[in-house]
């Protein structure tokens, strides 16, 4: 018998999957994107904002911040 709970086992795996993607993340970043500095254009521009937005709100999301604070409540 396992001594973690299935809901523990689920959680880690979420974990590990999050862990992973900002891990890809970081590595895309410190490539600038795969976009050589010399050919950035608008288009990178706008592609890169929209991903910026999107993160911005997953961290108001798990922070409860912005659009998902809780009756005014920040947790730090």
């Amino acid at each position: 018998m396992s001594e973690y709970s299935p809901a523990l086992k689920v959680f880690i795996a979420h974990k590990i999957e999050i862990d992973t993607a900002l891990s890809r993340l970081r590595d895309l970043s410190d490539n600038h994107f795969n976009v050589p500095r010399e050919e950035v254009e608008w288009r990178h521009v706008v592609e890169l904002a929209y991903c910026v937005e999107q993160l911005n709100k997953l961290v108001e999301h798990v922070f409860n911040e912005g659009e998902f604070a809780e009756s005014g409540e920040h947790h730090d």
